[in-house]
């Protein structure tokens, strides 16, 4: 694939263009604490969303879920990121693996299904965090009208333009709000539990060994996977942070295990606590019923706490969410796949063009319903992981000599057998889905292929400025960069050098010109 698309590049345009450094880059923006909390919104944000999953396979499916599949499909990401994330540090994360796995094309394809499974699942956090406050506070939205109608869209439109400003602001800021977002989510789930503990006693654990009513025959189960997927994926969406990670090497490792173990516990003690120490219909257990569960166990208090906390996981979701995204546009535009606005970063080192092109995305799909944005969304992931898997094979493979800070202690034989489940399961996931789902998909494809063309194409080229030449980089090894002062823009419309600077200058600037190392 990669030498039937060189050719779009031909005939294009190389301005030399001595700059400084596009953007005020913050040097160890994120510690491992904050990484942490970024890893558990990214993947999780608490048991929020549960409900819905013993609905459709009651809790003996659901507890069988939370206790298999961390161990089927969150281990082998999360060990698979945090060998490569430090890898690459840099913020196109996974799409740096897969190029130099397997070359532009496939690189590009990668970043562009992550980036867009990313944003339609950024869609859901508006509309949940409005569902949660209305559900619980439905008097209250019903008298200031924002229950539905045009006041909820403006109020989903406000939620969405507030949570982009503070995601503007700056990595730093978001990693620390995350972690009090996390300790104030999961602070009504503690209570809940050692209100479960004290009350050991009229708990009816026989409660957690049944299936929905009508038993096997009413399992939905494309919905208790997609349910259980959602719950637990997006652990390589970090990886966009980590050249602005202090010592990536030894913080995504730590990151990943503290995350991994948070992410099971949070989600697996309360639901058990919830069937165990309730009567309620697992009919009734859908979107919010956390809240209900919470007033009937301890009281209205813990009700609203609950309903609370499910607005501020939401509120960290997309926060960590739209993070990633941006960073990753930004990151594709320094390998030369976007334009190079995309890759200038605000006074706060955050990528404005990028944040805002993800949050037009977000605002587009959020009409859409949760369960179709949950199995667009799965879907896309699932085809963007299939090629991370094989292109992991791959450097392996291809570069065992590759520096690696932390390595999985398994040879190429023993993560190719770890990652057969994680592919037999996508494979069987996508098997399930629904057509829709699938032509939406491949429209999907389809456009970022076309897309892919279009960027790449020498009209394009020559119109807009590029920071490189994807085809160049491509053969660089793994490894930090730094962007030189010094680098070939290709297009036309461009700043030439200064007038007035001395020959011997001139030379000696374009004796260092190149394209920005990934070395």
């Amino acid at each position: 694939m990669n030498d039937a698309a060189r050719p779009l590049l031909s005939g294009k345009a190389v301005t030399t263009l001595v700059t400084p450094p596009l953007s005020p880059r913050k040097d160890h923006q994120i510690g491992t604490a904050a990484l942490a909390a970024l890893i558990f919104f990214s993947v999780s944000g608490g048991p929020f969303g549960m409900e819905e999953c013993v609905l459709a396979g009651g809790p003996l499916l659901s507890m069988v879920g939370l206790v298999v599949l961390p161990v089927l499909w969150s281990a082998p990401e999360a060990l698979i990121t945090a060998e490569l994330a430090p890898a690459f540090p840099e913020s196109a994360g996974s799409v740096a693996w897969v190029e130099a796995a397997f070359g532009p094309f496939w690189g590009w394809m990668k970043g562009f299904l992550s980036w867009l499974s990313g944003v339609t699942d950024n869609a859901l956090y508006p509309v949940l965090i409005c569902d949660y406050l209305v559900s619980f506070f439905e008097k209250e939205a019903e008298v200031i009208g924002v229950a539905h109608g045009i006041h909820r869209v403006l109020l989903l439109l406000g939620l969405t333009l507030v949570l982009t400003y503070l995601n503007w602001r700056g990595l730093d800021v978001v990693g620390n709000a995350a972690i009090l977002l996390m300790g104030l989510c999961m602070l009504p789930f503690v209570v809940m539990c050692v209100a479960g503990i004290i009350q050991y006693q009229s708990l009816d654990f026989t409660r957690l060994g049944q299936l929905p009513e009508g038993g096997w025959g009413a399992v939905q189960w494309s919905s208790i996977l997609n349910i259980l997927f959602w719950q637990l994926n997006y652990w390589d969406s970090v990886s966009t942070f980590a050249g602005d990670v202090k010592d990536p090497g030894h913080a995504f490792p730590r990151a990943l295990a503290v995350a991994l173990f948070v992410v099971v516990l949070s989600t697996l003690l309360p639901l058990a606590v919830a069937v165990a120490g309730t009567t309620f219909s697992y009919s009734d257990y859908t979107d919010g019923f956390f809240g209900k569960i919470g007033t009937a166990l301890v009281g209205k208090w813990l009700g609203v706490m609950v309903a609370l906390a499910a607005a501020l996981s939401s509120v960290g979701m997309f926060e960590a969410e739209m993070a990633s995204d941006a960073f990753s546009l930004m990151g594709m535009a320094e390998r030369g796949h976007l334009p190079a606005l995309f890759a200038q970063r605000s006074r706060h080192g955050t990528p404005t063009a990028a944040i805002l092109c993800s949050a037009l995305g977000i605002a587009f799909l959020a009409t859409m319903s949760f369960l179709e944005i949950l199995e667009v969304l799965n879907f896309l992931y699932m085809l963007a992981m299939l090629i991370e898997f094989g292109a992991f094979v791959r450097l392996r493979v291809s570069r065992p000599l590759m520096r690696r800070p932390y390595r999985i202690p398994l040879g190429t034989a023993g993560v190719s057998v770890m990652l057969t489940g994680p592919v037999v399961l996508l494979v069987c996931m996508m098997a399930m889905a629904p057509l829709k789902a699938w032509a939406i998909c491949g429209v999907a494809v389809m456009v970022g292929c076309g897309l892919y063309f279009a960027l790449h194409h020498p009209a394009t080229r020559r119109c807009c400025v590029f920071l490189q030449d994807p085809f160049e980089a491509s053969s660089a090894t793994a490894g930090a960069w730094e962007p030189l002062m010094v680098v070939q823009v290709y297009g036309t419309d461009v700043v030439e050098e200064g007038e007035g600077e001395e020959e011997e200058e001139k030379e000696e600037r374009k004796k260092g010109t190149g394209v920005m190392p990934y070395v």
